[in-house]
């Protein structure tokens, strides 16, 4: 299966079917490597979607991860202890935050 990702087609050999997971009930597991052998280490995903195919749980997966990254990089940075009462100031202060760090040349935040 491949995925396009960044503008680059990424190669990944998949396994992919529905299981019951004990505590989860019944979920689509998705297990794939890098390599024609298998012989890199597997990455698995499971998801309550039973009717999506490997391939779509695979690229939003794929997509989902820088996400994630930056999240961690902001909390680290001090963005969880920001309080204040409204969404409004909360999506301002990450704005400004990241034209701040942009502007800085710190190209690690924002990617």
């Amino acid at each position: 299966m491949s995925i396009p990702y960044k503008g680059v087609q990424e190669t990944y050999y998949r396994y992919c079917k529905t299981h019951h997971i004990h505590n989860f009930g019944k979920q689509r597991l998705v297990i794939n490597h890098r390599k024609a052998d298998l012989s890199d280490s597997a990455a698995y995903f499971i998801c309550n979607k039973l009717q999506w195919q490997a391939g779509g749980i695979t690229r939003i997966r794929r997509h989902h991860w820088p996400v994630e990254v930056s999240h961690e990089e902001g909390k680290a940075d001090g963005l969880d202890q920001y309080q204040v009462r409204d969404f409004e100031a909360i999506s301002r202060h990450i704005a400004l935050v990241a034209v701040t760090w942009r502007l800085s040349g710190n190209k690690a935040f924002i990617r």
